[in-house]
């Protein structure tokens, strides 16, 4: 319905969004969870463009995926 702004890639894999079983065939269930990825880590030059807190650190993608993987 267009709620994603600019972030164009949402509308990418949308059948594998609204249903886990075109990602996983014959999943049942979602589990879904949360990781704080906050970094305390402050930008070395105090005059440097302000970014976002979770920009700052590892990119959060690849954090969350080695969380993931672990997991399972």
């Amino acid at each position: 319905m267009g709620y994603h702004g600019k972030m164009g890639y949402m509308e990418n894999h949308f059948d594998k969004r609204v249903d886990p079983r075109e990602l996983v065939p014959g999943a049942r269930s979602v589990v879904t969870l949360m990781y704080n990825y906050f970094s305390e880590k402050e930008p070395e030059d105090p005059t440097a463009p302000k970014l976002s807190m979770y920009a700052l650190g590892k990119d959060y993608h690849h954090v969350i995926r080695e969380k993931l993987v672990e997991l399972l």
